[in-house]
């Protein structure tokens, strides 16, 4: 998590702007697969929640939707 906490600093630092969105496919990184209660929230999900970063989720595998 470290790794992504300073990323995160040095581009906000560099750009003078808040990250604001973190887009993924949702293949895992940001959150555990579904149990009998729900999905709960993994590292990044968290970090994302206590630093206000909205996560955007697409579908796996479609490189027309990252916005490139």
């Amino acid at each position: 998590m470290n790794t992504l906490e300073v990323y995160i600093n040095e581009v906000e630092r560099q750009l003078d702007r808040k990250v604001k969105i973190a887009r993924s496919d949702k293949g895992g990184e940001y959150y555990r697969r579904y149990d009998e209660s729900g999905q709960h929230p993994g590292l990044f999900a968290k970090f994302f929640e206590k630093n206000g970063i909205y996560a955007q989720y697409t579908m796996p595998g479609t490189t027309q939707q990252n916005g490139v």
